[in-house]
């Protein structure tokens, strides 16, 4: 009993011996475990970043080439569309070849044939003022009004002076007025030298006017001329409440004087057109190389208004003595 006892009492003690040392075997194994993972995880790991870097050593080219073929299919598109764009061209051009031989334009002379004498001599007559009369063409081409590529010796500021003994009695309703805060202070009667000052632009109302439809108005000239050309401006009928000028001079004739004392020798006669544009230059039909020193506006007839006649500004044109 006492061996069977004792056998019994080292057992335990054997056991927990046993025990321990198999937890020391364990944290053992553990522990080799843990570091065996750890070199597989950092080997993994360097794996991974070498196999990274090589991806990005690579990379460039591949971004290298598919630039390259997105470059080729743009050049490829390019060459598409010029050649599309080409045969359009063929297209059009055979398409135009075609309509001059079907339909060939006609001749004016043809077409001449088919108008009234009375509208041709309208046509030519509108054409000779439009293109001749109003506009000049310098070296360059490009057109300009002719009265603003010529002196004006009818201008005040150059020495020309109103003949107020030969000129028309100024129309009763003919002022401007001097406004301060919309109240009227200054009434003022215009007088013919508004004609000659040059005022632009030309605003409704600022004109010399004399009664009824027939009047003068006479001026000297800044130096002596061979009169070549006289400019008439008015308002142009678009900047008038009524669209319409009727206070306009409409047939007029123009004498030149070498003394105010003369009675003077008639120049030429002369239509300005209502409907045509609002600055309008006149040729003297028969110009001479006689030098005048003044001139005389007789106004024949106006466009309707029987009250007055407005006259907005006066040019006279030509060649002083000198040239």
């Amino acid at each position: 009993m006492t061996e069977i006892s004792r056998a019994l009492m080292i057992s335990p003690s054997l056991m927990a011996a046993k025990a321990k040392s198999m937890m020391h075997l364990g944290d053992l194994v553990n522990n080799s475990v843990s570091s065996r993972m750890k070199k597989t995880c950092g080997l993994l790991l360097l794996l991974f970043l070498i196999f990274l870097c090589v991806w990005l050593l690579f990379q460039p080219n591949t971004h290298h080439d598919a630039a390259e073929e997105i470059k080729e299919q743009i050049n490829q598109d390019m060459q598409d569309l010029i050649r599309l764009i080409s045969s359009l061209s063929d297209r059009i051009k055979a398409v135009e070849v075609k309509n001059e031989v079907v339909v060939k334009p006609s001749s004016p002379s043809a077409i001449n044939n088919h108008l009234s004498p009375e509208l041709q001599q309208a046509i030519e007559k509108w054409l000779s003022y439009h293109i001749k009369d109003a506009f000049m063409l310098d070296d360059k081409g490009s057109g300009r009004l002719m009265a603003d590529k010529m002196a004006d010796f009818a201008l005040e500021n150059q020495g020309a002076r109103v003949i107020a003994s030969r000129c028309s009695n100024t129309y009763r309703g003919s002022r401007e007025f001097a406004t301060l805060f919309g109240f009227t202070i200054l009434t003022v009667t215009v007088s013919p030298r508004t004609v000659i000052q040059g005022r632009a632009p030309l605003l409704p109302g600022r004109c010399w006017s004399f009664p009824g439809a027939q009047g003068t108005f006479a001026i000297t000239l800044s130096h002596p001329v061979r009169i070549t050309h006289v400019t008439v401006d008015h308002l142009s009928r678009y900047n008038t409440p009524t669209g319409s000028i009727n206070s306009a001079p409409k047939d007029f004739e123009l004498y030149g004087m070498k003394d105010i004392s003369e009675e003077g020798t008639l120049l030429g006669t002369f239509t300005y057109n209502k409907n045509g544009e609002s600055t309008q230059t006149f040729q003297l039909p028969n110009p001479t190389d006689d030098l005048y020193h003044s001139v005389e506006m007789h106004v024949l007839s106006n466009w309707g208004q029987a009250e007055y006649t407005c006259l907005y500004r006066f040019r006279v044109h030509g060649k002083i003595a000198s040239t």
